[in-house]
């Protein structure tokens, strides 16, 4: 069957209302695929589709009309990229949400929201300072560019801390609906995008078009910079891999075996039986972009049909693939 060679599976951290702070956010290995499941266009097993509806809003603040500033702009970017949940966003993408935000302002001593509410939306302080309670103690004073409310974004879930302002406040806010719009149009962009791509894939050849379809809604993307290790010989595996973008080196023992590049596939057997990885792959290029397909996705969707692929991994095999 030639050298099993695939990439390590990274384990994402459970995202839940304990592990998400308030305020200045904790930078992670995170992407849009740590949010809670949407549906996609397209996509045979999830039948539902994000209902854009208008969604009251229950945070005690005044809509107000105010045209974004350059300055404004740089800020609301700059909180974007030091928070998890946009950091996977291009900035065409981020520019989007931003044209989505609008102004909003409260009083001194007015308590923005309080523990145990309703959320509906994103915070971004443009002037003032808040001071965020739980259980009516203070917890910590956030500061003009810090944000928090975050968990609206991904949940109907009641607010775990109580904030209030000090002075007179202005913030930059985004609803929940509007995230999750964003979010449905960026997944439905990358669905055509992984479509379109893996017609051009050798290895899909012997599937059908729905099939395909189907690879293209369950297919992960993970990006590595130069040098860093995709994975390590001798790890288990069970996930295959194709590279969308970039160059990787293949190494076995030590010794450089070959180059793959934009189109190749790699870690073939992963996705039919146990084994380990064969060599080790790294990243050999600025930018690398990779397409994960687990084995418990590819045998959910081939089902009895599973045989084929590994009829057509032996002739991958074969060819020294």
């Amino acid at each position: 069957m030639g050298v099993c060679i695939s990439k390590i599976e990274q384990t994402q951290p459970e995202i839940t209302m304990d592990s998400m702070p308030i305020g200045q956010g904790q930078k992670g290995n995170y992407s849009m695929n740590s949010l809670p499941a949407e549906p996609r266009r397209g996509d045979k097993k999830r039948q539902a589709k994000i209902e854009v509806v208008e969604e009251q809003i229950h945070e005690n603040v005044v809509k107000q009309q105010k045209e974004k500033s350059p300055f404004d702009f740089q800020m609301i970017l700059n909180a974007f990229g030091n928070h998890f949940l946009f950091a996977q966003l291009n900035n065409d993408d981020k520019s989007k949400l931003i044209d989505e935000m609008y102004y909003v302002t409260t009083r001194n001593a007015d308590y923005i929201f309080k523990q145990g509410d309703k959320a509906t939306l994103f915070f971004i302080i443009e002037r003032g300072d808040c001071k965020i309670i739980i259980n009516e103690e203070v917890k910590r004073v956030l500061k003009k560019s810090e944000y928090f409310g975050e968990l609206a974004l991904m949940y109907h879930a009641p607010r775990s801390a109580s904030v209030q302002a000090i002075g007179d406040c202005g913030f930059w806010v985004l609803e929940r609906k509007k995230f999750r719009k964003a979010v449905e149009d960026i997944q439905q962009k990358a669905y055509e995008i992984n479509r379109k791509f893996l017609d051009q894939v050798k290895f899909f050849d012997f599937m059908t078009e729905e099939q395909r379809d189907n690879i293209a809604n369950v297919l992960i993307t993970l990006k590595f910079k130069q040098g860093e290790i995709i994975v390590n010989e001798g790890d288990m595996a069970n996930s295959f891999y194709i590279i969308q973008k970039g160059i990787v080196e293949v190494t076995k023992q030590g010794q450089f075996l070959r180059y793959m590049n934009q189109g190749d596939s790699f870690g073939e057997q992963a996705l039919f039986g146990n084994c380990v990885r064969g060599a080790t792959v790294k990243a050999n290029d600025q930018d690398v972009n990779l397409l994960s397909l687990s084995r418990e996705d590819i045998t959910t969707i081939l089902g009895e049909k599973i045989q084929l692929i590994v009829n057509h991994l032996y002739k991958y095999a074969e060819m020294g693939i």
